[in-house]
């Protein structure tokens, strides 16, 4: 069988010669079937959708596979028309490049070394990772395994789970040994996917690995991320110095700033007491003024407000002094004019007295 592929334009029409041409016959069975997409794609066949086409309403998703250099995945959807008997199977393809660039996008904005990969957990087939390590063939034409991947972190991880999970080096029963784990883990509430967490040792550095399954397009994937514990630390212990260093600068500040009032609010004390006490010893020129009232006015509102009272009740007793002193001498006045012996009418009224008696 040969597949042809063309440019098309926007309605689908194929423009030009075909842009590529590749013939697969095979021997007609599952386990080869060259480019026969009924056995690829039926019961048992490599693309793993397993169709069963008796089945008029069946749909299901490939495996990722490997097409002109790209990593793929298809959904199939089998359609059946009652009136002409006709059965044909729809067919989308996704490329799966995007996760790889998504994650290369997201961990580049994370400030901690980090390395994540994702693995499909029925083929074992790394799907993408964040480094730049090769997962295909140079001619394109082959998906590397895990375990010939050179990558420091893939090859760390497959170290461990050969050490963990048999048979050695057999990705698609190893990683589904890991998602039946994960599977039976019980959830939490704030987390719909349980997770496994494990201590590593990369060149002399400390990872923890963290692993947890995705679900899409009708398969589980193993999403793996590996954090350096001692760059996370370092910074944790950078950001909790730099956290002390403010807070011993907030607490410095405030204590000058307290100090500062204080003293400021001591100084108005002090000067509304000295005014008070001139006042109680009515030096009343020292304290008030003709025109503002009170000389050295408090900018404190508390404070100006308590000498504002103070010397409205001081200048209201000025004025009953006053006034009781006024009082005083006019009654003085009127006993000299009236009753006293000394005024000079008496004297004189004296005088004709004595002379007419002397007469």
């Amino acid at each position: 069988m040969t597949q042809y592929t063309w440019d098309c334009d926007a309605l689908g029409n194929p423009q030009g010669p075909p842009v590529l041409t590749d013939t697969d016959e095979g021997d007609g069975t599952v386990a080869n079937p060259g480019h026969n997409n009924t056995l690829y794609n039926g019961p048992g066949g490599q693309a793993g959708s397993n169709l069963d086409y008796s089945n008029k309403t069946f749909q299901a998703f490939t495996n990722v596979y490997l097409w002109t250099g790209a990593l793929f995945k298809s959904s199939y959807h089998i359609s059946y028309n009652p009136v002409t008997k006709e059965q044909i199977t729809f067919g989308n393809d996704w490329t799966m490049s995007f996760l790889a660039i998504k994650l290369t996008e997201i961990l580049a904005k994370i400030p901690v070394p980090m390395f994540a990969t994702i693995l499909e957990v029925s083929s074992g087939t790394v799907v993408a990772t964040s480094s730049d390590a090769k997962i295909i063939s140079d001619d394109k034409k082959r998906v590397f395994s895990l375990f010939e991947i050179r990558d420091p972190f893939m090859q760390d991880f497959a170290g461990y789970i050969n050490s963990m999970y048999p048979p050695l080096n057999n990705p698609p029963l190893q990683l589904g040994q890991i998602a039946s784990r994960l599977a039976q883990m019980p959830k939490k509430s704030m987390d719909l996917h349980p997770r496994i967490y494990v201590d590593r040792v990369l060149n002399g550095t400390n990872w923890k690995i963290e692993m947890n399954t995705v679900r899409f397009g009708g398969g589980d994937y193993l999403f793996v991320t590996y954090l350096n514990v001692d760059a996370v630390e370092a910074d944790v212990i950078q950001m909790s110095l730099q956290t002390g260093y403010m807070m011993l600068g907030i607490i410095i500040a405030f204590l000058m700033l307290g100090t500062l009032f204080a003293t400021i609010v001591s100084r108005q004390l002090n000067l509304v007491a000295r005014q008070i006490d001139l006042l109680k010893q009515l030096k009343f020129g020292e304290v008030l003024d003709k025109d503002s009232g009170i000389k050295g006015r408090s900018f404190v509102y508390e404070l100006a407000a308590l000498q504002e009272s103070f010397h409205e009740m001081v200048t209201v007793f000025a004025q009953t002094i006053k006034k009781s002193s006024g009082l005083r001498t006019g009654q003085s006045s009127f006993g000299l004019n009236n009753g006293g012996g000394n005024s000079i009418e008496s004297v004189k009224l004296r005088k004709r007295i004595s002379t007419r008696n002397e007469s």
